[in-house]
């Protein structure tokens, strides 16, 4: 019979593995315990540091925003306090511009009344073609008067000379002075003959104003010529505006 034999573990190699015994394996996980404990910690600090610099970041752009909205409401509030300047310079602006308007609007007005004053008396081409038509349709002699001194009526006075000659009226012309007096606008101071009412006819047709009083005493007269028994027209000095 062949012994068989049996092997025990001897102390050396009772409960180890891989070399290691249990107490250095008890060691180990300890130590990695210790290292994943140190890990957490780390992560948790790591975190709470984390968590703390979002919260400042999240606080310095809340700040941010807050002093944004702050600056545009500072700039807008100068946009519309500058707007209400401008709009009170505009209006401003835009009622001395209207005040300056009505002044040159006043100041051409003045203009035009003073050139209405000032202007020579003309027969119109209506006035002209009524005025020759109505002598036309009786030729007569007339004595045609008017104010020495002024050439305005004298510049009128030929115009009317002008018509009565084409109308084959015969004329006397003369220039007189009234005494103490100035006659002003036409005068067909006599009332009676075929001549007289022939121009009274005329210078109604033509719508021209005529007075019928009768003329003062000629204080002096220069080249005057006269037809006995005809009418007298005298042209006056332009009647005055007064405002």
């Amino acid at each position: 019979m062949s012994d068989v034999m049996t092997s025990e573990p001897t102390e050396g190699s009772m409960g180890r593995m891989w070399g290691l015994s249990l107490d250095a394996w008890n060691n180990i996980i300890v130590a990695f315990l210790g290292v994943t404990a140190a890990a957490a910690l780390v992560v948790v600090v790591a975190t709470y540091i984390a968590f703390q610099l979002q919260k400042l970041e999240a606080k310095q752009a809340s700040d941010a925003l807050e002093r944004y909205k702050i600056g545009v409401a500072a700039q807008v509030a100068d946009a519309k306090r500058e707007g209400i300047e401008a709009g009170k310079t505009a209006g401003d602006a835009m009622l001395r511009a209207a005040g300056l308007e009505k002044e040159a609007a006043d100041a051409r007005l003045q203009t035009e009344r003073l050139k209405a004053q000032l202007a020579w008396r003309t027969l119109s081409a209506d006035e002209a073609a009524a005025l020759k038509a109505a002598l036309a349709k009786h030729p007569g002699s007339v004595n045609l008067r008017y104010m020495d001194g002024d050439p305005e009526a004298l510049f009128f006075a030929i115009q009317i000379s002008r018509l009565l000659g084409e109308t084959q009226w015969a004329i006397a012309p003369g220039a007189v002075k009234p005494a103490n007096t100035i006659v002003f606008g036409i005068s067909l101071p006599d009332s009676e003959g075929p001549d007289a009412v022939a121009l009274r006819e005329a210078f109604s047709a033509a719508h021209l104003p005529f007075g019928t009083d009768p003329l003062p005493q000629a204080g002096a007269s220069f080249n005057v010529s006269t037809i006995d028994g005809a009418p007298i027209l005298m042209v006056g000095s332009k009647q005055p505006v007064f405002p």
